[in-house]
This record gives structure tokens, C-alpha cells and sequence, in this order.
């Protein structure tokens, strides 16, 4: 803030004789509050204007939710306001209080505000032999940060060595407020007074854009996951057979069985007659060449099978993101309503982490007795090894490649199924730089086993009394089928 518009409301707003009550903080905002009265005074560190203010009503708690902050509470405790004044040379503000000490003598105590961009602190200092003596502050500086100055308790307040020139002090009314800052250029509403002019210049300007600004990214970032979905609905509807085309692959395999005899080895299609038709049309049938006649038809079953499964499980995904892209539409029309910064503070970001800790890890859930959950980066597996698993829980990475944490919960500590332990070990290989391959070498082991060196990397681990199973990757979509029809 310009130093002539800090130096017309020190002298226009005269504040004596007020009881402290308390000092409250919410991000870059002060609030001190005086016994007895609605009148208070607010500091803003903005990082777009650093500037004080009288806030005559509290109207602030509506709009932001202060919590208690104990830097200064003990220290001006019995205290009364007893002036207020400017730096000559800078945009330095002091707030008097004086009280009386354990010995019955009158001391005073003075909050500095160095309202100074980049620089911004609030310093709690006790005059001494006219000198300021520093008791605690918002940001304590050593000569390792500035050799210029230290700002640590028990020593002499200094105030900062700048490049700042008092340069066209003159001052005159009226002033508008245009982008965000205090402009003598005509715009729409002329203010005549400096702390009405401050007082709109953080709740209908800074703390508006502020607002605007948090909508807009969130808003944003929950248009990205819809956009997401949508075409995530597009590719289940491409994967989304009809049932008439499941039984047309049971119907060719019919045939191959019924006409095998009149089937040439190492045909790449045939033409049979279709005797599910009243004329018999010829149906032409391909065929892998790499596979015998018996080994084509049951591939043909195998496909009428998983094209009925996973219908059912496509229409259940699609069923699941359309709910989805409902709850995200739904959330930004919430978010679109919002208008105080209380609002999100104590519902969005609420939601916010509780939705951020159910979306942690993948999981498969198995039954009331297991479940399989897996890492998706370095922070996430040690969160699932190192935190989250227990020690009957089992643990499976791939041996040599480098791959993502999985384990199986061992809700009821039994003995590890074999079955589960193929299919863990599988999605291990498939969640590894091995997914490509086959064969792949997969550790198991218990979590009692496996411990987190100090001061190792995020996601490095080491295990003992493991065991290794070979075995080929499998995709997660796979798994959760199998998983599904029982079948794994």
C-alpha cells in the first residue's frame, strides 16, 4: 500500500482507551479484538496490499473463519490501545498498548506491522529506555537470513533497510479503488474516507477475487474429471457388446462342433450352413491357424462367455461414471453458490480431504475376510506398507523390476489362500516395468516382514523370509472380473 493513503488513516481513525480482548488469525488476515466492543481492528498481509483497518461491526466473522492465536494473547492481556501511529519514512504502522506489570508500574507494549510487500511481519516489542525490545514476532529473521538485521526475541527491534523513497505525499479526496488497488483515476464510487475506502477494498475486492479465484480453479479441475468421464463413457460404450452378438460366437462354436468333420485343418475361416435359419445360409467362420480345430472352438466359447460378463460388468461402470459426472455437475453447482470465505473453509475443503483419503490406493474387494489394495506412486506405497497395512496383511512386489506396492488385507489373520496369492501376485507383475512380459518374478511376503530403512526414498522398502511365485501379468479390469464371478 502507498505510504500516504497508511498515513491518512492513522490520521483520521483515533483509537484509545479500548480493553484488549483478543487476537484471531486466518491466513493472511489479523483480527484484534477489544472488550466490550463490536469495534476492531483488522490487519491485512495481503499478498495484493498490505494495509489496517477499523472493522466496526465484526462484519469479518461472517466472512472468514478466525481461530485464536496465542502469539500475542499472554502478553497483551489487560492491556488498553492507547495510540496508534506511522513510521516517517516507511510503511511501518505501531499500535501502543500499555498495561500494568506483576510490580504495579505502567509498561508498554507495541505491535509493529511492517506493512511492507515481500516483507510483511507483525512484531510484538516492550518499550524499554525508548528503545523497542523484541518479544516475539510472526517471522524471526537471523543475521543468516539478513546481515542487514535480526528480528529475534530479547534483542532491539531495527526496522528494515529498503530501497522505498517517500516520493508525492500530497494528498487529496476523492479516491476510487479500480483493479484491485487505491487509484486517484475516476471509476465508479468516490471515497472520502480512508477506512471506508480499506474496508471495501478487502470485502468487495480482494476478498471477492479471492473467492472468484478458488471457484474458477476448482471449478476447473472438476470440469478436467467430468471431461474425463465422458470419455470414459464413450470408450465403455465401444466396449459395450449386444447380447445378440455374444450368441453369435456361441452359435459359431455350435457349428464348428456340429460340421468338424467338414473342416479342412489349418483353414483360416470356413463357410458353414446356418441351421439356426430356416434357408441355412453359409455363415463364414474365421479360425487361428496356430490353433487345432478343438482349441478354436473353445476360444469361441471363451469369448461368448466374457462378451456376456462383461456386459454386465461395462453396464455397471457406465451406470457408476454417469453417477459420477451427476455428483461432480452437482458439486459445481454448490461451488458456483459459494460466496464467503467460511463456506470454504469449513465445507469445500472438508470434502475435499475426506474425498482425497477414500480415493487413496486402488482396491479390489475380495470379501469381509480380505481385500487388495495398491499403491499408485511412491508417497501412496509407503502410506499402504509403512502406515496403513497390518502385520498379518501380505505384501507382494516384483523381484528385479521395479513396481508398485500391493497387499492383501488379512482382516481375520488367516493362512494366505493360494488362489489370492496368484492373483496378487499377478496384479504385482502387472503394476511393474514387467507388465509386458511373462514369467515374472513376484515376492510375497508378511508386513511384519518388511520395514522402511531411515532416511531411505519414498516407496523403498527391504524384507525378509520372502517367498517367489512366477507368474504372468494381470490387468486390474481382469482381476476385478475374476474377482466378481468368483472365478480367480
Amino acid at each position: 500500500m502507498h505510504y500516504k493513503y497508511l498515513k491518512q488513516w492513522v490520521i483520521e481513525n483515533t483509537v484509545k482507551d479500548l480493553s484488549f480482548h483478543n487476537i484471531s488469525r486466518f491466513e493472511d488476515q489479523y483480527l484484534i479484538a477489544f472488550r466490550g466492543h463490536k469495534k476492531a481492528l483488522q490487519i491485512s498481509f495481503s499478498s495484493a496490499e498490505q494495509f489496517i483497518f477499523l472493522n466496526e461491526d465484526h462484519q469479518i466473522i461472517d466472512f472468514i473463519p478466525f481461530d485464536n492465536s496465542s502469539l500475542i494473547m499472554t502478553h497483551l492481556k489487560h492491556s488498553k490501545i492507547e495510540n496508534i501511529s506511522i513510521d516517517d519514512d516507511d510503511r511501518i504502522i505501531y499500535i501502543y498498548f500499555t498495561k500494568y506489570n506483576i510490580y504495579n508500574v505502567l509498561e508498554t507494549i507495541v505491535i509493529v506491522l511492517e506493512l511492507i510487500s515481500k516483507y510483511t511481519n507483525l512484531i510484538l516489542c516492550r518499550v524499554k529506555d525508548d528503545k523497542f525490545i523484541i518479544i516475539d514476532s510472526l517471522k524471526k529473521i537471523s543475521f543468516a537470513e539478513n546481515q542487514t538485521r535480526q528480528i529475534l526475541p530479547n534483542i532491539e527491534y531495527k526496522k528494515p533497510t529498503t530501497s522505498f523513497q517517500l516520493e508525492n505525499t500530497n494528498f487529496e479526496y476523492p479516491l476510487y479503488i479500480k483493479n484491485m488497488k487505491v487509484s486517484c483515476e475516476t471509476h465508479k464510487q468516490a471515497y472520502f474516507d480512508m477506512n471506508a475506502l480499506f474496508f471495501d477494498l478487502y470485502f468487495e475486492h480482494l476478498i471477492k477475487h479471492k473467492i472468484e479465484t478458488f471457484k474458477k480453479q476448482k471449478i476447473k479441475q472438476i470440469s478436467k474429471i467430468i471431461k474425463r468421464n465422458e470419455n470414459k463413457l464413450e470408450k465403455l460404450a465401444n466396449e459395450l457388446f449386444s447380447e445378440d452378438y455374444a450368441y453369435e460366437l456361441k452359435k459359431k462354436a455350435e457349428l464348428l462342433i456340429t460340421f468338424q468333420n467338414q473342416i479342412p485343418q489349418n483353414a483360416s475361416k470356413v463357410a458353414l450352413n446356418d441351421y439356426y435359419h430356416e434357408d441355412y445360409p453359409l455363415i463364414e467362420i474365421e479360425l487361428d491357424k496356430k490353433l487345432n480345430l478343438k482349441q478354436n472352438i473353445e476360444n469361441y466359447f471363451k469369448k461368448f462367455k466374457k462378451a456376456l460378463s462383461g456386459r454386465q460388468i461395462v453396464e455397471e461402470q457406465i451406470k457408476k461414471t454417469k453417477k459420477e459426472i451427476s455428483l461432480l455437475k452437482e458439486e459445481i453447482a454448490d461451488i458456483e453458490e459459494i460466496d464467503t470465505l467460511a463456506q470454504i473453509n469449513s465445507n469445500y475443503e472438508q470434502d475435499i480431504t475426506k474425498n482425497r483419503e477414500k480415493a487413496l490406493f486402488r482396491k479390489l474387494e475380495i470379501n469381509d475376510d480380505w481385500e487388495i489394495l495398491i499403491g499408485r506412486s511412491n508417497t501412496e506405497n509407503d502410506q499402504l506398507t509403512c502406515k496403513t497395512a497390518k502385520p498379518d496383511d501380505w505384501w507382494f512386489h516384483t523381484r528385479i523390476f521395479k513396481g508398485t506396492h500391493v497387499v492383501l488385507r488379512n482382516f481375520k489373520k488367516q493362512e494366505l489362500p493360494i488362489n489370492l496369492l496368484y492373483l496378487c501376485a499377478k496384479l504385482a507383475a502387472w503394476y511393474s516395468k514387467a507388465k509386458t512380459s511373462i514369467n515374472v518374478p513376484v515376492d510375497y511376503t508378511q508386513i511384519r516382514y518388511v520395514r522402511k530403512p531411515k532416511g531411505s526414498p519414498k516407496g523403498y522398502v527391504v524384507y525378509t523370509k520372502q517367498k517367489t511365485v512366477y507368474v504372468n501379468p494381470l490387468p486390474f479390469r481382469e482381476a476385478a472380473e475374476q474377482i466378481k464371478r468368483g472365478d480367480y
